[in-house]
C-alpha cells in the first residue's frame, strides 16, 4: 500500500511538531499545578491600593491630615502618581463624606475666569463641572479671589482662596492593574487561557491535528496574550505627604 495512506505515518515535520507540542502541554500542567498550589496557599502579591490609601469603585484615595495650599498639595498628589480629586457623583460624593473624620479637604476643582469674572469651574482634568455639592450660598467668590474648591467637614462644597488659604487634601488615583501572580511569574488569567488554547486540540492524528501541531497555539497566538512570564513587578508605595 501507498505509504502516504498509512495512517500510521506521518511527515517528519509534523512528528516534530507534534513531540514539541507535547512538551509545550507538560510545562503547562506543571505551571498550572503550580499556579494552583499558590491559590491554594493564598499566594498573592495584588495590592489595588495602597498602604494609608481607601478604595472605592476602582480608585484609590487618599486623605491628608497636614493642610497645605491648593498648588502644593496638587504637587503633594503628583508625587504620588495621583490628582487632587475629582467628583464624579452623588456616590462618590456620599465615600467622601463619610470619610471626612472631621477635616476639610482640597478638591480639584477650580473657577475658570474671563475678564476677572467666574464663567464656570473645571476639575483638574480639564472636564467642566456638571456634578456639584455646594453648600448653601456657595461659590460665592468672595472679594473676587476665590478661585478653588474644598470640602467641608459636612462634605458640602465651598469656594476658597488658592494661596492664603490652607486645608488638607485627597488624592485620587485608579487601581494599579491587579492581576495576580504565580512562581514562574505567571498571571493565572494568562496561564488559564494558555490551557484553553493548548487543551483544545484533539489528541488524534488527524488532518487538523496536524496541522495544530505545524500551527502550535503554543508557539503563535498564545503569545498575543502578552509576554506569559516575566518577574513580579517590584513597586513601592509613599505617602503623598
Amino acid at each position: 500500500p501507498d505509504p502516504s495512506h498509512n495512517p500510521r505515518s506521518a511527515d517528519p515535520a509534523v512528528t516534530q511538531g507534534l513531540a514539541e507540542a507535547s512538551r509545550n502541554r507538560e510545562d503547562v500542567r506543571t505551571e498550572l499545578f503550580r499556579a494552583l498550589e499558590a491559590v491554594r496557599f493564598h499566594n498573592n502579591s495584588c495590592e489595588p491600593c495602597p498602604t494609608s490609601w481607601l478604595s472605592f469603585e476602582g480608585s484609590c484615595y487618599f486623605f491628608s491630615v497636614p493642610k497645605t495650599t491648593w498648588a502644593a498639595a496638587q504637587g503633594h498628589c503628583a508625587n504620588a502618581s495621583a490628582h487632587l480629586v475629582i467628583v464624579g457623583g452623588l456616590e462618590e460624593q456620599g465615600f467622601l463624606t463619610r470619610n471626612t473624620r472631621g477635616r476639610g479637604y482640597w478638591l480639584g476643582l477650580r473657577a475658570v475666569r474671563h475678564l476677572g469674572k467666574v464663567q464656570g469651574y473645571q476639575w483638574v482634568d480639564g472636564v467642566s463641572l456638571s456634578f456639584s455639592h455646594w453648600n448653601r450660598g456657595e461659590p460665592n467668590d468672595a472679594r473676587g479671589r476665590e478661585d478653588c474648591v474644598m470640602m467641608l467637614r459636612t462634605g458640602l462644597w465651598n469656594d476658597a482662596p488658592c494661596d492664603s488659604e490652607k486645608d488638607g487634601w485627597i488624592c485620587e488615583k485608579s487601581h494599579a492593574h491587579c492581576s495576580t501572580w504565580y512562581p514562574g511569574g505567571c498571571s493565572l488569567p494568562w496561564l488559564l487561557e494558555l490551557i484553553t488554547r493548548v487543551f483544545s486540540s484533539s489528541s488524534s492524528t488527524t488532518e487538523s491535528q496536524k496541522h495544530s501541531a505545524q500551527h502550535s497555539p503554543v508557539q503563535s497566538s498564545a503569545w498575543a496574550l502578552g509576554p506569559p512570564c516575566q518577574p513580579h513587578p517590584n513597586s513601592t508605595h509613599a505617602d503623598p505627604t
